[in-house]
């Protein structure tokens, strides 16, 4: 019998890899008011989740959707299924209609706003500004994990599906493997009982979500900047691994990026 693709169950969901997405998923990770907002600003028609309840210069005039205690997640969630959806601002004729970049400023304040979400639930406790948050129960580490999955497949969805960008920042944070010591300490020494035989320069993010963050994203990008000489501090974008700090790229580029910006890593998508 004759293949008939009107009646293939297989057929609409067959595809061929690279043959529509040309968007791009990129993290990029490093300290504090070292550039990150800067350069997703400069990835094609962006609009910010913000998380961080401030203004950068280098994105006065874009689009934002402020993101707050007021259920976080249930807004993340809504405003990403609206957009995979073009419904609402996303629709034709909407403010975001021609938006091609969606900028999650930072991951780790939104995995701060999750957090405080998942210890209030169910305790009365919503609005309060002195919870702890630092230490969840068990099921709440649970919870969160399912909620970065959602937040993140959702992302991936639009990239895939909708052929958007996707630009998350995050501040660094720094893990070690430890080991118990073999020997004792020496006279005079202080026996921690423990050393690092690893240490890693990682994305700033809460749970287990972490250890599959690789596999997220295209592009893992660790930027920094360095004093060159006296009152010049130049930008360099680490696109593999620099030191103990993670990071990888498929598109080819030189390991070191220096005063980077989107269109000089990717200047086919501007």
């Amino acid at each position: 019998m004759a293949y008939d693709p009107t009646k293939s169950k297989w057929g609409p969901r067959l595809g061929t890899y690279g043959e529509t997405r040309t968007s791009r998923r990129v993290l990029v990770y490093g300290d504090s008011g070292v550039g990150k907002t800067t350069f997703a600003a400069g990835a094609p028609a962006p609009v910010f989740i913000d998380a961080d309840y401030g203004e950068n210069a280098a994105t006065r005039g874009l689009p934002y959707m402020s993101l707050d205690r007021a259920d976080p997640f249930g807004r993340l969630r809504g405003f990403l299924l609206d957009a995979l959806a073009s419904r609402d601002v996303w629709d034709e004729g909407g403010p975001l209609a021609s938006v091609a970049t969606i900028v999650i400023d930072s991951w780790t304040k939104v995995n701060e706003l999750l957090m405080w979400q998942i210890a209030t639930e169910g305790t009365g406790a919503k609005g309060a500004s002195d919870l702890t948050i630092e230490r969840l129960p068990i099921s709440g580490y649970g919870i969160l994990l399912s909620r970065q999955v959602n937040i993140m497949t959702l992302l991936k969805e639009l990239s895939l599906k909708r052929n958007l960008n996707i630009v998350v920042t995050a501040l660094p944070a720094i893990e070690g493997d430890a080991e118990e010591r073999m020997t004792k300490a020496k006279p005079g020494e202080v026996d921690l009982g423990f050393q690092f035989k690893e240490l890693n320069g990682i994305p700033n993010m809460v749970g287990q979500y972490k250890s599959r963050i690789g596999a997220e994203f295209d592009e893992i990008y660790y930027l920094e900047a360095v004093e060159t000489m006296p009152g010049r501090v130049t930008r360099r974008m680490h696109t593999q691994r620099h030191g103990i700090w993670i990071a990888k790229t498929r598109s080819a580029l030189a390991p070191v990026v220096a005063d980077p910006t989107w269109s000089k890593l990717f200047p086919a998508t501007n």
